[in-house]
């Protein structure tokens, strides 16, 4: 029988060096809601721990006081996708082909977002948080792409199949993180899902 449930083994290891870790930075991910439970996708947390980071699960509280002790304790933020925001919160009226919203998540993540900017917290958005972003720091939020979308918004495939490509600019942060990437001639990327369009 292997010692696949020899959980006390495992902790020994730990046990073996002082300190008992290696310190790494700490990511907080905002967490989706739905059905009355807290839940993220295992591609945000296991991404941050193979990037070498020690992910930590943010519920939607809006809660400054918890808020604020959450950031003291965390290096980046990873602001996670998820449903639209409701757009009264831009001062908007709702257009008649707004898609669904999540109201648990929409003040604690503008709260969590602008406060960790205020103290210089490096953040990340990803769908939704691009809008979340966006939103926080003054910008505007298309409530629907579809008249202006070139391409399919929501694929059909399966996550993990590519079906567009995306440009990146030569001076961007982006460029200079996926250049190995990049074929010579252009500055392609193919991903299998856009993000949310944005207009300042």
């Amino acid at each position: 029988m292997s010692n696949r449930f020899d959980w006390q083994s495992q902790l020994a290891k730990a046990y073996t060096t002082f300190p008992e870790a290696q310190q790494k930075p700490v990511i907080g991910i905002t967490g989706n809601y739905g059905e009355l439970t807290c839940k993220i996708g295992e591609g945000y947390y296991k991404s941050v721990w193979k990037a070498g980071g020690v992910p930590v699960i943010i519920p939607p509280l809006r809660d400054t006081d918890s808020i604020i002790n959450t950031l003291e304790h965390i290096d980046g933020l990873l602001l996670s996708g998820g449903a639209d925001f409701n757009p009264l919160y831009a001062g908007e009226e709702p257009d008649k082909r707004l898609s669904g919203i999540n109201s648990e998540r929409d003040l604690p993540e503008l709260l969590i977002t602008q406060l960790a900017y205020n103290r210089q917290i490096p953040i990340l958005g990803i769908c939704r948080g691009i809008q979340t972003l966006a939103l926080a720091l003054g910008g505007k939020v298309m409530q629907d792409i579809s008249e202006t979308a070139q391409i399919k918004h929501s694929q059909d495939a399966d996550r993990s199949e590519p079906t567009h490509s995306v440009s990146v600019e030569e001076d961007s942060i982006l460029y200079h993180i996926y250049k190995s990437y990049l074929s010579p001639l252009t500055s392609h990327l193919f991903c299998s899902s856009t993000p949310s369009t944005i207009r300042q």
